[in-house]
């Protein structure tokens, strides 16, 4: 059967989704999993009414899967604001709550920061002879991890402190290997204080970003930089701001996007950019 006729037959009935996944699970010596991330969007996409019909399918096919007896598990990833809703609409659909675990992923404390920032410069083995070597090849002058810890642990970072910490020790990778090429190389404070603290390296990140998009539709370097600020203004209507400060993305139709985009004056085209987004 072709693969469209495939699609044609499964959609619209979770009954022949769960009996396939049932077939499948014995034919294989192991667990079967599904992921789906950014599970929020099944909630928060498409409000027609055939958006709510698919949204039905969808928890009709989890409360089948909680009932079901073969082996398989579906690992959902979803923001903490949703869980309620979601968990709800399980219910409603007579789903087996009991089968459900819930693991709450928090921020990362100190500990688990320092080993973050660490563990790209732990020595692996060679399988043949036992002689370690540090894959990445770089390494932090001593006390520079415990800074960027303390450093981020003040800063304000609405979104977040792992994408920070990550925007952070990708960019002094990236700035310091250029440096030093191929051999082996140590990341020093004075190469972290030159970026600045954490809010300005997010921000430099992000006006980057911005600043590649535009250079590479052929703009004036002048025009780039009037097209950065365009653009962070139209990006930031994706912000909502919390009741408890923290801050998450909003769901915003593109066609008010391009409206605001116009707004703004942007030079590049709005619709392929979001499109460029998406991918990146």
């Amino acid at each position: 059967m072709p693969d469209d006729e495939r699609a044609k037959f499964l959609s619209g009935s979770p009954e022949r989704i769960e009996v396939v996944l049932r077939k499948l699970s014995d034919l294989v010596p192991y667990t079967w999993t599904i992921v789906i991330d950014q599970a929020e969007e099944i909630l928060t996409l498409d409000h027609s009414a055939a958006g709510d019909e698919h949204r039905r399918e969808f928890f009709h096919l989890v409360s089948l899967l909680t009932r079901s007896k073969f082996d398989f598990k579906m690992i959902i990833s979803m923001r903490t604001e949703y869980y309620g809703r979601f968990f709800a609409r399980s219910r409603i659909e007579r789903g087996d709550v009991l089968k459900i675990r819930d693991y709450f992923l928090d921020e990362l404390n100190v500990d688990q920061m320092r080993v973050a920032i660490l563990q790209p410069t732990r020595k692996d083995y060679i399988r043949a002879g036992r002689s370690a070597y540090n894959v990445y090849r770089f390494s932090y002058e001593e006390g520079l991890a415990d800074r960027i810890v303390k450093d981020l642990s003040e800063a304000v970072v609405a979104g977040g402190i792992l994408p920070a910490l990550q925007i952070i020790c990708s960019t002094l990778y990236e700035r310091t290997m250029a440096t030093f090429g191929g051999s082996e190389w140590i990341i020093k404070k004075e190469d972290y204080l030159a970026l600045g603290g954490p809010e300005a390296q997010i921000e430099e990140h992000l006006d980057n970003a911005l600043l590649r998009c535009a250079r590479e539709k052929l703009l004036s370097l002048a025009a780039s930089f009037r097209e950065v600020d365009c653009w962070k203004e139209v990006l930031n209507r994706l912000v909502r701001l919390q009741a408890d400060g923290t801050i998450t993305t909003d769901i915003v139709k593109e066609t008010e996007l391009v409206k605001i985009a116009v707004t703004q004056k942007c030079v590049l085209d709005s619709r392929e950019s979001f499109e460029e987004f998406r991918e990146g």
